[in-house]
């Protein structure tokens, strides 16, 4: 796909993004009514963005998503685009928001991604209540897509939460899941290792400033400094780079 081309169609399919909490949430909570739609649903970082110019499958994945703006880069990014400032919320707080409500209702979920110890996970979903039907982690586990999506469909799940990170998650779910009657699936990057506990949050103030990006690479530092000391600027660069584009399509030409 042509650069120009991809970029227009980034900017299309941004333009469904969801800028507030409320309609995320209502979308699980309808997946989940009996003969309710069936919602594949993920985030949109800046990360994500750049990840999109790169990946044309990833991109043409994303049409089979609802996705939230998730990050304030995004936000920033979205609001310089579109001018149209999205809410301040928290992705991690969201998808918190969304398994609480699957643990109140006992459904059956599975779990793909990380790499941790099968026995370790099912303890630590039983102990905050999770109803966890089956894991399997996202390397090994998950070589062989076909074979691992029949599993994962013959378990008959009400959610299946995917968290492999960006465009990985997404490109399984669009390729293998995105097609099943499984009503909710949900992309969540790391967010798993923060519910289960084995990696600790950004304070509240940080949270919900905006920066708790900064503590993740204090905490995180050899898995996120790429991600954010090169990430960042080509971001700013290409996010500048497209609304450049964008206007000179939509000038109106001098008589």
């Amino acid at each position: 796909m042509p650069e120009i081309a991809r970029n227009y169609f980034l900017q299309e399919i941004l333009k469904r993004g969801l800028t507030s909490p409320a309609p995320v949430i209502s979308l699980a909570e309808r997946s989940l009514q009996n003969g309710g739609v069936k919602v594949r649903l993920t985030y949109f970082d800046f990360r994500c963005f750049n990840e999109a110019l790169s990946h044309p499958e990833y991109l043409q994945a994303l049409e089979r998503f609802s996705f939230y703006v998730d990050s304030a880069g995004m936000r920033k990014g979205y609001s310089f685009l579109f001018n149209k400032k999205p809410e301040i919320f928290n992705g991690t707080d969201l998808n918190f928001a969304i398994v609480r409500k699957l643990i109140a209702e006992k459904r059956k979920v599975f779990f793909v991604g990380g790499n941790f110890n099968p026995e370790t996970i099912f303890r630590k979903a039983q102990e905050k209540g999770l109803n966890l039907i089956g894991y399997l982690n996202g390397f090994e586990d998950v070589k062989d897509r076909e074979k691992a999506s029949a599993f994962i469909l013959s378990k008959k799940p009400d959610a299946v939460i995917v968290g492999m990170g960006a465009p990985r998650q997404e490109i399984f779910v669009s390729r293998f899941l995105a097609d099943s009657d499984v009503p909710l699936i949900l992309c969540v990057g790391n967010f798993m290792a923060f519910f289960l506990g084995f990696v600790k949050r950004a304070p509240d103030f940080l949270r919900n400033s905006g920066f708790e990006w900064a503590f993740r690479l204090l905490v995180e530092p050899k898995k996120l400094w790429k991600r954010y000391l090169f990430g960042i600027p080509v971001f700013i660069f290409r996010i500048i780079k497209l609304k450049i584009q964008t206007n000179k399509k939509t000038q109106v030409a001098p008589e």
